[in-house]
């Protein structure tokens, strides 16, 4: 949706505001930032926000960040995990679609920051 520049007092600023807009993941973790550097916090609303148009599963993926940030899982670390059974093993309640989603998030970010593949010795990232 292309938003008119007459909204803006400068084109720099009309410019800003897009990047901004761009550079969101459900307007809440920043993707300018590199998943590597999120903070425990960054990973959690990432967690949170997973499948936020299900309200249904609200209460699972809350949970789910919850424990990640409990365990101070950061964007690093959250990057390591390469399987949704490695996230089972790490967290047993978290039921088996919702790990496969969760993976295949973390699998979207790694190919946004340019990340495809794991280390072959890492199987689980472990908290």
């Amino acid at each position: 949706m292309e938003e008119s520049k007459t909204d803006y007092q400068s084109e720099d600023e009309q410019k800003e505001h897009k990047d901004s807009k761009e550079t969101k993941y459900d307007d809440n973790v920043p993707l300018a930032t590199a998943v590597s550097e999120w903070t425990c916090d960054d990973v959690y609303m990432f967690v949170k926000n997973i499948n936020n148009a299900n309200s249904d599963s609200l209460k699972w993926w809350s949970a789910y960040a919850e424990d990640l940030r409990n365990d101070q899982v950061d964007g690093m670390t959250l990057m390591e995990y390469c399987d949704p059974k490695a996230l089972r093993e790490d967290y047993p309640r978290m039921k088996k679609g919702h790990a496969r989603m969760l993976q295949s998030a973390i699998n979207k970010l790694k190919i946004y920051n340019g990340s495809t593949s794991c280390s072959s010795s890492t199987t689980s990232a472990g908290a």
